[in-house]
């Protein structure tokens, strides 16, 4: 607080020193536009262009449009000294995170029942009208957390009792937060902000009858200070101080001093000094919305100003993540399409391996093949009909080696995969009937031992070995019943693995 009271008083020195200035003549040709806009900035006394952080920066320093962290439109309308005199103005700021921010301004002064007279002072008629307007589009873009850079083109069209003219103009801006920019590890360095504009720099000229009139360019810089404060009844809030001094062609120095005082984030209070001119303001921020207030004790006749700002959409924050996001799943899809792609051209290989190994009469090896494609692709139709063409081969071959429980087992574990796979029906009856023939197994040992052969196909290898034992006990001589059993112990023993 003591170097916010050092900076205030500083500024009040500053408006002291240009005070003399507002004697000088801009031998007429200051532009109704120069004044400036927005109740915030005015409320400030026009100390704005090191503070322009809304819609309103386009008119001070486009620089402050790099700032902005939502959309928003602040919207004025005045009627000035309490004559036929008004002033409307408008300002729409649309930030993008990738491309910057731009903004459209409009704004309007207008003069109606003006008198017109002849050389003698004759009363031709009452009911002719001045119109100046001005429509601007900006662009401010944050290069980094410290620097931010601006510019505006402006349109400006002058109508009077019949004369019109129209003419362009450039605006430029620079802001800046040295503390930042330096990197200062200190908080009270990194809440300075430096602020500069150039108006017209390349300046709008309007002739309405024979001799054209220039805008002159004006120069505005400033310095300003935010300090933050916590308090155990309202929250955190702050106070700022700004300062700045302008100067046109053909004019002095003007000096303009300003104070914010935000005890809680629904509340400002504002007072300024524009070039010797004291102001007052307020503003009310309620959800997204905010109503300004502004009292300028000017030396025709005291104004009143009254406006709104609205915020809308979401923010540069929140819509950069929204990208962000969105480039993260894009990356994550085109991974994920890529490694299907190479997957599938996997299966598609080893698919054609398994075929050829089939060709080879070497079910074992094409069996291999079929559970890896369908560990990759459990759905795989193809793996499917691959194992099962390698079943019913390995149970041929078993076949012909009289190893009728084997291959009974291995047309069993086709007919699983399959139940309507008629070879397999048919290998199985074979083989059992053949089986039993060769043991001379009774009605009760085939029974059981059928029973262990479906059990053992479908995997469930503890009944397979239950049922194995039982006809082991009653037929130790069955040899196929003893392979059977160390086949179904190895299988459980690799299970439990």
């Amino acid at each position: 607080m003591r170097r916010l009271r050092v900076f205030l008083t500083a500024g009040a020195l500053v408006i002291l020193g240009a005070g003399p200035a507002r004697g000088d003549d801009d031998a007429g040709t200051g532009s109704v536009f120069a004044f400036g806009a927005g109740n915030r900035a005015l409320a400030l006394g026009g100390a704005y262009v090191s503070v322009a952080d809304d819609a309103s920066a386009a008119v001070w320093n486009p620089a402050g449009l790099g700032l902005l962290n939502r959309s928003e439109l602040q919207a004025t309308h005045t009627s000035l000294y309490g004559l036929d005199i008004s002033e409307q103005y408008a300002s729409l700021a649309v930030p993008s995170w990738r491309w910057g921010v731009g903004a459209l301004d409009f704004r309007r002064f207008g003069v109606d029942g003006i008198e017109e007279r002849t050389d003698r002072n004759v009363l031709l008629g009452d009911d002719l009208r001045d119109s100046q307007t001005e429509v601007k589009v900006s662009y401010g873009r944050a290069v980094n957390d410290a620097w931010s850079l601006g510019g505006s083109i402006k349109m400006r069209r002058h109508s009077l009792a019949g004369y019109d003219d129209f003419g362009i103009g450039l605006d430029l801006g620079l802001l800046v937060r040295p503390g930042v920019a330096l990197g200062s590890d200190r908080s009270w360095v990194r809440r300075w902000a430096l602020g500069a504009a150039i108006r017209n720099a390349i300046e709008p000229s309007l002739r309405l009858d024979q001799e054209g009139v220039a805008d002159p360019t004006a120069i505005q810089a400033g310095v300003s200070y935010r300090h933050p404060f916590k308090t155990s009844m309202l929250g955190e809030g702050y106070v700022l101080g700004a300062i700045d001094v302008a100067k046109a062609k053909r004019s002095g120095a003007k000096g303009h001093l300003g104070i914010e005082v935000v005890p809680h984030p629904v509340l400002a209070l504002r007072a300024g000094a524009n070039d010797g001119e004291f102001t007052t303001g307020a503003g009310i921020r309620w959800r997204s919305y905010s109503f300004d207030y502004v009292y300028e004790n000017n030396q025709i006749d005291p104004l009143h100003r009254f406006g709104v700002s609205i915020g809308f959409g979401a923010t540069v924050t929140e819509t950069r993540q929204a990208a962000l996001d969105r480039r993260e799943n894009e990356f994550r899809e085109r991974l994920d399409a890529a490694f299907a792609d190479r997957q599938q051209a996997r299966v598609t290989d080893l698919l054609d391996r398994g075929r050829s190994l089939l060709e080879a009469q070497k079910p074992d090896d094409a069996l291999a093949i079929a559970g890896t494609v369908m560990t990759l692709d459990p759905e795989n139709a193809d793996a499917r009909r691959l194992e099962i063409r390698a079943l019913l081969l390995k149970a041929e071959q078993q076949e012909v080696r009289e190893a009728f429980a084997e291959a009974g087992l291995l047309y069993a574990r086709a007919l699983n995969i399959d139940p309507d796979l008629a070879e397999a029906k048919a290998g199985v009856e074979r083989c059992r009937e053949e089986s039993d023939r060769r043991f001379a197994r009774t009605e009760q040992i085939r029974a059981l031992f059928d029973a262990a052969l479906d059990a053992f196909a479908t995997g469930e290898l503890g009944t397979a070995r239950a049922k194995l034992r039982s006809v082991i006990t009653i037929a130790p001589e069955d040899g196929e019943a003893i392979t059977l059993l160390r086949r179904t112990d190895t299988a459980i023993r690799v299970r439990i693995t």
